[in-house]
């Protein structure tokens, strides 16, 4: 993972851990027969703390609502909390957000598909966590019905996107930095998933006075 964070994704081999680890090369194939399974097993281990790190998150958020989490706005904020804990996890866990973002972003694939499939077994309890809320949004009531896997995956797209911005943020207006957009993109898209306005408005305002608002430090250049 220090190697990933430190140097990139490419420079990530066999060789060059074993180099870090003062360890014969050979001594690691005992554990992994290439570099591809060191793939899946960083990308699985990321996965897996930062399901770890939202359900944290979430447990948060309804213990400090109480009762208002089965509110309208209470189901709501409970999606915005999901995507924006992934904005949070950069300050929480330097590290494992680099990981994720090295694998999230290269721009060709990581993995042959049948290694990506077995990441995405991994992945895939994390996603439907996040549309699970979704849904419940929807049986609620507060937004209109529709495609849970397929908003999530538009949600998640919009936040990473986001992510990528918020090293801009030091040298913009506070109206242009990631906290100001991360409201106004999730506010277009909860609107336009059947939300009333003044559910949305409550369910934002609300987050802010939360002690899980978005970290507004300048993330590093990558």
């Amino acid at each position: 993972m220090a190697i990933v964070v430190d140097d990139g994704l490419d420079s990530l081999t066999v060789a060059g851990i074993a180099k870090r680890l003062d360890a014969a090369v050979g001594s690691l194939y005992r554990y992994f027969p290439g570099k591809d399974a060191l793939i899946v097993g960083l990308q699985e281990r990321a996965i897996r703390d930062f399901h770890d790190f939202l359900d944290a998150r979430l447990d948060a958020t309804r213990d400090a609502l109480g009762e208002e989490a089965a509110t309208p706005m209470g189901r709501i904020l409970a999606v915005l909390v999901a995507f924006s804990a992934y904005l949070e996890d950069c300050a929480v866990d330097p590290s494992r957000h680099r990981l994720l973002d090295a694998f999230l972003s290269s721009p060709s694939a990581v993995l042959p598909d049948e290694h990506a499939r077995a990441v995405d077994q991994v992945l895939e309890p994390l996603l439907a966590a996040i549309a699970g809320l979704i849904n419940v949004a929807v049986t609620a009531g507060v937004l209109s019905p529709g495609d849970s896997r397929v908003r999530t995956y538009v949600a998640w797209a919009a936040v990473h996107g986001l992510d990528h911005l918020r090293k801009r943020d030091r040298i913009l207006a506070s109206e242009l930095r990631v906290p100001h957009l991360f409201d106004e993109t999730f506010a277009a898209l909860l609107h336009g998933w059947g939300a009333p306005s003044e559910v949305v408005s409550a369910a934002i305002a609300r987050r802010a006075t939360l002690d899980l608002a978005l970290v507004t430090r300048p993330a590093t250049e990558v």
